[in-house]
């Protein structure tokens, strides 16, 4: 009896240190399929990271790359404005004074001349403004003599009047014969040599 006693105290041994086998196992198989799952998550928003962070740097190249293009832009277009003015360009801007002084409008001048509209609104305000700034002067001219004390004009020398100076007008400098041809400047030109 003892001995089936003790064979069955060691099947229950054994089935008791196999039960905690087979639970340690099952919970070894649970944490893993739980570590595997976190595992599959982590990789799947990793996947999802990567992918975004690459369409975010695809994204930011393209900008990049249309701003730069843009920047070339507007550097040529601002060194086109900003360069001294070539021969052909300056007798365009005088051509543009002539026409202004004509009467015609800054946008059918920049037309004629394919210059921007601004750069002819520029010549147009500068002209205006030198016209301004000459007569003040013309005008303070005529008023000084006669503001002078009595005492003195019976002091000066008889009246002699000096003729005045015609002033120098861009007209009278710019040689016509320049700009025949210059999109349809050659009317201008004969129309304002039968004037003269």
């Amino acid at each position: 009896m003892e001995e089936s006693q003790i064979l069955v105290s060691c099947a229950i041994l054994l089935a008791g240190v196999l039960i905690l086998l087979v639970r340690k196992r099952a919970a070894a198989r649970n944490i893993d399929a739980a570590y595997l799952k976190r595992l599959e998550e982590v990789m799947e928003s990793s996947e999802h990271t990567k992918q975004t962070c690459f369409l975010s740097l695809e994204s930011t190249q393209r900008n990049l790359e249309a701003l730069q293009t843009r920047a070339d832009a507007a550097e040529e277009k601002l060194s086109s404005i900003t360069d001294s003015p070539t021969p052909e360009r300056q007798k365009q801007y005088e051509a543009a004074v002539l026409l202004l002084i004509a009467g015609q409008s800054p946008a059918r001048v920049a037309t004629l001349l394919n210059l921007p509209l601004r750069q002819v609104e520029l010549i147009q305000e500068l002209r205006k403004f030198v016209a301004e700034e000459q007569s003040p002067t013309v005008q303070a001219n005529d008023v000084g003599p006669e503001s002078e004390p009595k005492a003195s004009a019976k002091r000066r020398t008889p009246n002699r009047t000096k003729p005045k100076e015609k002033p120098v007008l861009l007209t009278d400098v710019v040689n016509f014969t320049d700009m025949v041809g210059l999109n349809g400047l050659d009317n201008l030109a004969k129309s304002n040599g039968a004037a003269a």
